[in-house]
């Protein structure tokens, strides 16, 4: 491929969201444009474009275009061969692989078509500024991701700007496949009207009855199966008071839903029996 090649995928990586200029850090980390500094580990891989040299074929270039923990989406450029970044390449087998059966994982069938869709989200990662200096936000970027509990985090409008591990295990989607997405994802048609109401109400009022109590309703997985969650809901503020980002803690109550429904139905044929007992 030429040089202009490259440009035009770099572009149109730009033109799907990957805005941010990521730079190679020492210690296998990744600088966001936003300041930010991640693990690469921590990071996860929308699609991979590599390039041959002109001159010599063992140089190859590599584009990555990447979803960082602070919600942003950016490129890293790279390479391997005679002219290689050291810095770089330490950095990019630290990067973890595209799982089996995600969006990206097409990258490493030699794709050099994009398909992440979705614009730039914001980032979250300089939210908790009064944090103690003992934690900085990488790892606390990396704690709500390895959480047992899904953690999902909306924009005002109900898009999808963050997805935790947890999250792909109750829900079965990929945080590349739900990063840009609307929240009927996860919402079963017959109840998606009833939710956006509710929505509506909380971006006017600004508050949220379920801050510090569960919530308790339906979801729906990737496959279609209906599943019970229970979850709690924070709003995050602007420093002039508006709604940014909304945050939920979310579990899969299932199990225990349906241990509740055998116990009623239990209690209600007991209490429908006649009493055996007799007079006395």
């Amino acid at each position: 491929m030429t040089m202009d090649t490259q440009l035009e995928v770099a572009e149109r990586f730009r033109s799907l969201g990957f805005t941010q200029d990521l730079r190679a850090e020492p210690a296998a980390r990744i600088r966001c444009s936003c300041g930010a500094l991640w693990d690469a580990s921590a990071c996860g891989i929308a699609h991979v474009a590599r390039f041959e040299g002109n001159s010599n074929p063992d140089d190859e270039a590599i584009l990555v275009a990447l979803m960082m923990p602070c919600g942003h989406r950016g490129q890293l450029t790279g390479g391997y061969g005679p002219s290689a970044d050291l810095l770089t390449v330490e950095v990019l087998n630290a990067l973890p692989p595209p799982q089996p059966g995600s969006e990206a994982h097409h990258a490493q069938q030699g794709s050099t078509e994009p398909i992440e869709r979705g614009g730039d989200p914001p980032c979250w990662a300089h939210l908790m500024d009064d944090t103690p200096a003992v934690l900085g936000d990488p790892d606390l970027a990396q704690i709500v991701r390895r959480l047992a509990d899904a953690v999902i985090i909306c924009d005002p409008s109900g898009t999808i700007v963050f997805w935790n591990d947890a999250a792909t295990w109750v829900f079965g989607w990929g945080p590349v496949e739900t990063l840009g997405e609307s929240l009927d994802l996860i919402i079963p048609e017959r109840l998606r009207e009833r939710h956006w109401r509710g929505w509506r109400e909380v971006m006017t009022t600004g508050r949220t009855n379920y801050a510090d109590r569960l919530l308790e309703v339906p979801a729906l997985r990737r496959d279609g199966q209906s599943i019970s969650i229970a979850f709690t809901v924070s709003l995050l503020h602007d420093p002039a008071g508006n709604i940014r980002l909304i945050a939920a803690v979310i579990r899969d109550d299932t199990q225990r839903w349906q241990e509740r429904r055998e116990l009623r139905r239990e209690l209600e044929r007991l209490t429908a029996q006649p009493d055996l007992r007799g007079d006395s």
